[in-house]
Formats: C-alpha cells, structure tokens, sequence
C-alpha cells in the first residue's frame, strides 16, 4: 500500500556511496574534481566595441576581447541567446567565465582552465560584486555574453588580497556561458504528501516519474542539480531532505568519478537519474547493495542493508 513519506531529519547529505562518521549536519555540497582539462584561450590585446559572434563559435571556449573605450556603467551585451526561464532574484546560476582586465586584455582567470564551473547559489543578491550580480539576473541556460564592469562596480580602490593581478581602480571584463538557472527551494515545497510504495527486499533499481519535465533528458556525462529527499525503504522516514536546507545537491554522472573508493554518486541514482527529464519529479528504488551497502549510512540514521528509496526533483542539468 502506498503511503506518505514519514518525518524528516534536517540532515544535508551528498549522494555518495562512503561511509564514515563524520556529522551529517555539517556536509555540503562539494566541489567536484575536474574530469578533464580544457585550457582557455589567452585573451587577446585587441578590443572591440562591440562582441563580435564570430569569437563566440558554438562548441568552444571563447575568446575573451576587451572593449575599446572602458564604460562608466556596467554594459551587458547577450552574444548568443540561450533558451528556458530567465534567472530570477534569488535563483542560482551554474556558468563559465573568463575574466580580464578591461584596460589591456590581460587574463586574470578563467573557469575552463580545469572544468569547473561557478555555481552563483542567489543572483541579484549581493553575493558577487555588484556589475557581476546585477548582469546575471535575467540570463537563460545556453547564452553567452560579455559584461564590461567598471572599477566601482567591481572592487573600487579594495582589490582583493589574493589575486594580486586585480590592481587597484581596475575595471574587468567578464566572458561567460551560463550552463544552468537553478530555480530556487523552499522548506514548504518540499514533497512530503508523495505516496510511494515501502521496499524492503529490491533486487534491482527501479524508477516512476510522478512528474514528467520538459526540459533537457538527462545523459550519462551530465551534472545534474536536485532537490531531493532520501528515505528508509522499510519505513519510509525521510533522512534528507534537501528542501529544508533549501541546497539541492549536485550530482555528477561522470562514470569516471564511480570508480574510486568513494563514488562520486550513489550506483542507484547513477542509474535510475539517467532518462529523467528537467522539471520532472521521480521515484528511484534502491537494493543496499545500489546504496550504502551492508554498512548502511549511521549519521543518516540508515541501518545496514536497508533499501533506500530517493525522491528527486530535477532543477537542471548540464
């Protein structure tokens, strides 16, 4: 018989396959190791007024060109249109970027250099400097655009201590792709009322979408962002729920990152996310064995050789 999912325990988790007794209420989402390494172009001296869209080819890492005469007002200017609901106030941006010094094109960073993108958790609300925070607000999953930042909207005369090629009164330049809007969660939003079916002796994962999205199917090789909750198959007592954290986890697909002694990834979310679309809602039913195994997951309050049964909303992938 079908029934709702039971009390929950304000516990973050991440869904990898390790034991341990570290405190639970203390994990965060982490930073994933790079798989590859792409090196980012060198930005150029030149400048342009305007982006040209053939320095933005589909599929590669664009050049990053200053402008020609440095603004005294942050200029957004999109190159390439993505497509999905613009990100809102408070909403989370996954994005590449390369950033230059406006005045002489000289590259101060650049995500692609190791794969690993920016994960902006609140645009539009102070977390970055202010022509950066204000430019993101608004952007869509896939554009590319260049935002020139003048030096009072980027760190004034206050350059940050450790990156010493950011001098004083500098104004930058910033390159970016975004790669997903991630709407944000709320405690009250969380699925609790979901009825599921209680498992106590699965053999294998199984998989229902109670919602079917329309966006992006997720594949093998994505970086999945969820908002999930993780219960007891027996009982059904949630474990986690990433709604009352109001943090949804990241979850890399990567088959590289399942080989090592502590999986990057759940084996049975590994499986059962795969075919999902974003947007959608869906069941994965896990044996231990997909899960944590006869060890079982003690900070969580998982005994040994319990099924695990993962409630995911898909927010994005990329």
């Amino acid at each position: 018989m079908r029934r709702p999912l039971g009390a929950c325990v304000a516990l973050a988790c991440v869904l990898a396959a390790c034991g341990g007794d570290d405190d639970a209420a203390d994990a965060t989402v982490p930073t994933l190791p790079p798989t590859t390494t792409i090196v980012a172009p060198v930005a150029t001296d030149r400048c342009e007024d305007a982006p040209d869209p053939a320095d933005y080819p589909a599929d590669e890492v664009p050049t990053a060109v200053r402008p020609c005469e440095i603004p005294d007002e942050v200029v957004r200017t999109v190159v390439h249109e993505g497509t999905g609901d613009p990100a809102e106030v408070g909403e989370g941006v996954v994005y590449h970027a390369t950033l230059i010094r406006s005045e002489d094109g000289e590259l101060i960073d650049s995500s692609w250099t190791d794969d690993l993108p920016n994960n902006l958790t609140s645009v539009g609300t102070g977390a970055e400097i202010p022509g950066l925070d204000e430019s993101l607000v608004g952007v869509h999953a896939g554009d590319v655009l260049r935002v020139d930042v003048p030096a009072d909207q980027a760190f004034g005369d206050n350059p940050p201590a450790d990156v010493p090629s950011i001098r004083a009164g500098d104004a930058l330049t910033f390159v970016i792709e975004v790669l997903a809007v991630v709407p944000s969660i709320a405690p009250e939003d969380a699925p609790l009322d979901v009825k599921v079916e209680p498992s106590t002796d699965a053999t294998e994962v199984t998989t229902e979408d109670l919602i079917v999205g329309d966006g992006k199917v997720v594949e093998e090789g994505d970086t999945v962002v969820a908002a999930v909750l993780i219960a007891r198959g027996d009982n059904e007592v949630v474990l986690v729920n990433s709604w009352h954290q109001q943090t949804p986890l990241v979850i890399p697909l990567d088959r590289a990152l399942m080989g090592g002694p502590e999986p990057a990834t759940l084996p049975g979310v590994f499986e059962g996310i795969q075919g999902a679309r974003v947007g959608g809602r869906r069941v994965i039913t896990m044996p231990p064995s997909e899960a944590w195994g006869d060890g079982g997951q003690p900070a969580l309050g998982l005994p040994p050789d319990t099924d695990v049964i993962v409630v995911a909303d898909i927010l994005a992938a990329y």
